[in-house]
This record gives structure tokens, sequence and C-alpha cells, in this order.
């Protein structure tokens, strides 16, 4: 895809998101809490509805699949206060601060008293896109991840390797450890200035869960920033994983739209061409997603970037050059 075709496509997904949250502010003049709030407040809740999956009316408000863990079930509920301040809760106990961020959207967008700096409905343009700023990171993750580290044996790394169908080196690359305890591997996620900032535990039911009190973060192998190899940014660490087992160049971000702010700290000086891979999901969600958040990115980074996905046939880039192999 040419630059040319690139920015077309860009602002085509532009276009659409701003239709969307048009629609849904339609919707919400008639619902019996949301039609009472101000212009500003109801295009900013517009925008996070937008933003947020399975989105569904529960109760006085609504529910939706969280966007700072995996979440099958939509585990988030979204409501209004009478004040007009936004209320996120999740029942996995996700940080609310987590949540806004993982769902792109600004903290002081989500109380009355400050107004909105969003650029979808209204001007002036979003301050985070021009001066975004790395996830916080704790030191206490570095140590925990090195503990970690030590408790991996090639033999755990093997039966780990062999389910994803990647190499073990690729995995030593993302660092990945392993949890005597709870018997399950564990991934660092680390934010725009490369500290780790959290840790993900995978298990071999499949099932990924963060450990509480870190945040979501990038994944980035060893010497992801030593090539000028086009950049891959993956959605989840097994396709970064099966992205370096076939020699190539990649980073994982955590979520459908999510990891905005580092990736925009980690590539302001990045050199070579990028490109957001984008996962096959139920309904175009997730070439929706890999495309709304590759335009934000464009933006802040002010340059084009590409938008790909494998196959329809495939799921995922794991499950594409799985099949290639064969």
């Amino acid at each position: 895809m040419s630059q040319y075709e690139t920015s077309v496509a860009l602002t085509d997904a532009k276009d659409s998101q701003k239709a969307k949250v048009l629609s849904w502010v339609e919707r919400l003049k008639s619902h019996f809490i949301a039609k009472k709030l101000p212009t500003l407040r109801l295009h900013t809740l517009a925008e996070l509805l937008v933003r947020l999956e399975r989105v569904e009316e529960s109760g006085d408000g609504w529910s939706a699949r969280c966007p700072s863990h995996p979440d099958s079930r939509p585990s988030l509920s979204i409501g209004v206060a009478l004040d007009g301040t936004i209320l996120l809760n999740c029942h996995r106990d996700c940080k609310f601060e987590d949540i806004v961020q993982d769902a792109g959207m600004l903290m002081s967008e989500m109380f009355d008293t400050a107004p909105s700096t969003r650029t979808a409905i209204l001007p002036p343009r979003r301050v985070r896109e021009l001066k975004p700023d790395a996830t916080l990171a704790d030191p206490a993750w570095a140590e925990k991840h090195a503990n970690l580290l030590l408790k991996a044996t090639p033999a755990t790394l093997q039966q780990l390797a062999d389910r994803l169908g990647v190499s073990i080196d690729s995995l030593e690359a993302l660092g990945v450890g392993w949890c005597n305890e709870q018997e399950c591997w564990t991934f660092p996620e680390r934010n725009g200035e490369q500290e780790i900032c959290g840790i993900v535990r995978r298990y071999s039911c499949g099932g990924k869960y963060a450990y509480r009190g870190g945040h979501r973060g990038l994944t980035l192998p060893s010497g992801w920033d030593t090539s000028d190899q086009p950049l891959h940014i993956c959605e989840g660490a097994s396709d970064v994983a099966a992205a370096i087992t076939h020699d190539m160049r990649a980073i994982g971000r955590p979520g459908l739209k999510a990891g905005f702010n580092d990736l925009a700290v980690l590539l302001k000086a990045e050199p070579a061409e990028i490109v957001m891979v984008a996962d096959n999901d139920a309904e175009g969600i997730g070439r929706e997603g890999a495309e709304a958040l590759a335009n934000r990115l464009s933006t802040a980074l002010k340059r084009p970037i590409q938008v790909m996905a494998p196959p329809k046939q495939f799921k995922d880039l794991r499950e594409c050059l799985g099949e290639v192999v064969k």
C-alpha cells in the first residue's frame, strides 16, 4: 500500500469514527439519564461508548468489555453521576485510570468540571496526541520479573513454544518467565520508556490475566530497536513471538486499540516503516480497531502508518504464519 493509499484509508477511518459518535449522540438524547447531560458531556460519553466493545444497556447505564484486561464477557459498567461525571467500574478491579487510558480517553474528560478537548466532534485538537506520556512504571515490577525469569526452564519454555507454534528463542526474547505457585507463564509489559510497568500471566488453558497493581503496556522483545526492517505492531505477545520466529521485526500492543501513549513515546524517533497488524475479529472489529489506533498514532508521529491484516481465513498473524510453514 502506498503512502497516499494509507493516508486515504486513515482519513476514511476517522470519518467513520465521527459518524459512529454522532449516531451514539442521537441515541443518548433519548436515554432517560444521558439526555440531561450538557452537550460536551454527551459527546464525551458517546465517544467513550464508541471506543468500547460489546456495549449494551444495563440498568441505568451500560455494560461493555473492559479494555484493560482480556475480557470475554462484558465486565465493565458505565454510568453517569448526577453532576455529569462519567463512572466506570470493572468487576475485575481494573483501575479507573487504566480503563480511561486503554479506552483512548483523557482523565479530565471523565469529570464535568473540565471541558472536553476532543476533536472527533468539536475542536481543539486532543492534547494527548501532542504530548503523550508513558505509562507509570514501578521498579518493583522489574524485580518481580527478574525472579520469575529465573524460574523459567527450557522445559517450561518448550511446552509453551509447542502450544503456540513458535521458537524458544522468540519466548526468550520476550522475557517469558514462570510462576511455580500458579503454574503459569509470565510476560513482562513495558511503557514507552521501555520500563516494566506490569506482568501478564498465561495459563495452560489459554487464560490471560494481569497481576494486580500493574499497568498494561507494550510487549518489547530484546533487540527490537536494532534493525531498520519495517516494524510490525501486533495485538498481543503470541503474535509478536510468531513474527520473531519468522524473522519479522515486531512489538506488541496490549489490546485492540490500547497502547497509544506508550507507542507515541516509544516510536517518536523510529526511522523505519511502521505497520499496524490487525486481527480478523468478528464483524471487522479487529480491522477497525487497528485503523483507529493507526490513525491516532499517525497524527502524533506526523507520518503515515500502514494497516495490514492476514487473509480472512486466519484469525491472527500467528495462525497465518503457522499455516505458511505447513
